[in-house]
């Protein structure tokens, strides 16, 4: 998984054995505290997700953002996608662009790409947008920005994974023959 979503679960992981303890699991609900772990973490992605939606097409346009939270696709999948951290850092992004934050606006975005890549496809039409109406500055700052996101989510991975033992790296990738 990428840092962002790899990072989240370690989270859900970490306030799961905040509950549980280190030791045993004899009852076997440490997987379902997971689940609710999980499930609480992405129903605020989900209210963010909304929200920004409900900030950027305005009063007039609130059925908009009633369609996002009543929307099969979220209710179907909203405890079981990680997908929904991207979302709503897009949103964020998006929402920041249009109070005028461009480089605030590409960090959400970078942070986004690496939770998933299609945010990167929102900085490459903002980008295009900005050509078009000769705001190239913008699309300077929301680039940098954007590079600022990614390096701040990669970096604590890059780092981090340096601590694993070698014999696991070496053991990954190795199949039974």
């Amino acid at each position: 998984y990428p840092p962002v979503i790899g990072g989240l679960m370690w989270a859900a992981a970490e306030v799961t054995s905040v509950v549980h303890g280190g030791g045993a699991d004899p009852n076997g609900t440490r997987a379902t505290t997971f689940f609710n772990v999980t499930a609480v973490g992405l129903a605020a992605l989900a209210l963010v997700s909304t929200w920004t939606v409900a900030q950027l097409v305005g009063r007039r346009r609130a059925w908009d953002a009633v369609m996002v939270a009543a929307s099969p696709v979220l209710l179907m999948h909203a405890f079981t996608n990680w997908d929904l951290a991207a979302v709503a850092l897009t949103g964020v992004g998006l929402w920041l662009w249009s109070r005028g934050s461009p480089t605030w606006a590409g960090i959400a975005l970078g942070v986004g790409v690496a939770t998933k890549l299609y945010p990167l496809l929102v900085l490459v039409a903002l980008v295009m947008l900005c050509i078009r109406a000769a705001r190239v500055r913008a699309a300077g700052k929301a680039i940098r920005g954007a590079g600022i996101g990614i390096v701040a989510a990669y970096l604590p991975a890059i780092l981090l994974s340096q601590q694993t033992p070698a014999a696991v790296f070496r053991s990954a990738f190795l199949f039974p023959s």
